[in-house]
């Protein structure tokens, strides 16, 4: 079966992550949506970048006519028996020609509904907001998945797919998993929605370590995917955090993560092999250190400086992580760039950190936001 994932605010990312986790075939990919063809597509829980997942339910040829697409739409209408429903079309991408294509559309199949007996509630959107698509949290607030539905109408070059959203991101439970929770580390702590993304890049199956693991973001996101979490932090603060938001986690979720104490402990990472030993882990999801906090952005110089610096950091510490996984085992690693003064960027150097400990790189995506002076720059690597 064909299923449509729009993509969330970094599409690269997005895509990055569908391919590590969807067991399938990839169809067809832009900015905006990837089509998977699979029979188990993962639960929007399951991914940090994913807004939508839609069923496809028509394919058209692409640069169809507005009467095909209308006389197409009004063939996928799901069955219902309520008298009155709410209904929306979300189309992809942005356009104006995409908000005529959303209105038409949702006239039609109001209009289709109407000759069934139903009376339905078509959500349209105001003109100055130019954006023919509902959001993931308008989804989920009026209720559409389980009391209406949803068309996707989500066009390439290739083809024109009409879905029906299965399932939406739900950004309330990954705040209630990030503010909720007893510790909070606001500055240092990343979002549960990329430690997510990370533990799916690594692979979440067997153990997963994170050896710079703070107050336990990314090793809660581990856990609820179902792998047998390891810890460690040189900060015993960051480890007596880690340990609390852990176990707030079990209550939360109803889960029992045994042995928590043996697991999650005080120890520097550049030894990390010493205590969990050599090919002891399946893969590796982590945040080190990414420097002080930057009140300003630096000069070249200085940028360049701090890299250096950050970069002796990381050569002391990899050949340990290395040590611990096992072949062909995959880490995530965010590594920093910083933004400079006239707006470039200074990035550490991947590829020679790679080369230097016997990584393969597979791959490094952005995810930043414009205020942000150090750039968070997620590594995927493989042991060789």
């Amino acid at each position: 079966m064909l299923y449509a994932f729009i993509k969330g605010k970094n599409p690269e990312l997005s895509s990055a992550e569908l391919a590590a986790l969807v067991k399938g075939e990839l169809v067809d990919s832009t900015g905006w949506f990837d089509v998977y063809e699979t029979d188990r597509p993962p639960a929007a829980a399951e991914l940090g970048g994913t807004l939508k997942i839609g069923i496809v339910k028509e394919v058209l040829p692409a640069g169809s006519s507005a009467e095909e697409l209308k006389a197409a739409a009004q063939k996928v209408l799901p069955q219902q028996s309520a008298s009155k429903l709410l209904f929306g079309v979300s189309v992809y991408p942005i356009s104006m020609p995409a908000y005529r294509t959303q209105k038409s559309v949702g006239m039609a199949v109001k209009h289709a509904l109407k000759e069934r007996g139903i009376k339905a509630a078509f959500m349209g959107f105001p003109k100055q907001r130019r954006e023919p698509q509902l959001t993931n949290v308008e989804v989920i607030k009026r209720g559409l998945i389980f009391n209406g539905f949803e068309l996707l109408i989500c066009e390439s070059e290739r083809a024109i797919y009409i879905a029906a959203t299965t399932d939406v991101h739900d950004p309330f439970e990954f705040q209630r998993r990030d503010t909720g929770r007893p510790v909070q580390r606001t500055i240092y702590s990343i979002p549960p929605r990329l430690a997510r993304i990370m533990v799916n890049l690594a692979g979440s199956k067997g153990i997963l370590l994170d050896p710079f693991c703070g107050i336990g973001t990314i090793l809660q996101e581990a856990a609820l995917s179902g792998a047998d979490i390891r810890g460690t932090d040189i900060d015993p603060e960051a480890i007596k955090g880690c340990l609390t938001n852990l176990r707030w986690l079990e209550k939360e979720k109803g889960m029992q993560l045994q042995g928590l104490e043996s697991k999650v402990r005080l120890w520097d990472a550049a030894e990390v092999d010493k205590l969990l030993g050599k090919e002891s882990v399946d893969t590796i999801a982590t945040e080190p250190y990414l420097g002080p906090p930057l009140k300003r952005n630096p000069s070249k110089a200085e940028a360049q400086k701090l890299i250096n610096e950050l970069t002796v950091f990381y050569e002391r510490v990899l050949p340990a992580m290395r040590s611990v996984l096992k072949p062909k085992g995959r880490m995530a690693v965010v590594l920093p760039a910083i933004r400079v003064a006239d707006g470039s960027e200074i990035e550490t150097d991947a590829k020679s950190l790679a080369a230097k400990n016997g990584l393969k790189l597979l791959g490094i995506y952005k995810d930043a936001e414009p205020r942000h002076r150090t750039v968070r720059m997620i590594t995927v690597l493989e042991k060789s």
